[in-house]
């Protein structure tokens, strides 16, 4: 029989004493991480303007910017 484990025990949280210190320390983290290393890797500008992506001028506002929705299908 296995333990269930509550979801708090996986979750990790950031505290942000100044949001723009702490962002940019989180950020350069984030960047010489092995993610990190393929986000700049990658030319999104150009794969956005090479694919002719644009913001939808119809329906509900999206959620992620063209260079948000190319990152996640990467994913």
């Amino acid at each position: 029989m296995s333990k269930i484990r509550r979801i708090h025990d996986f979750q990790h949280s950031f505290t942000f004493s100044s949001q723009t210190e702490e962002f940019d320390a989180f950020y350069a983290r984030f960047l010489e991480s092995d993610l990190g290393k393929i986000y700049i890797a990658i030319p999104w500008d150009e794969l956005v303007a090479a694919l002719g992506l644009k913001e939808a001028k119809k329906g509900p506002r999206c959620i992620f910017c063209a260079k948000g929705k190319l990152a996640l299908m990467f994913l």
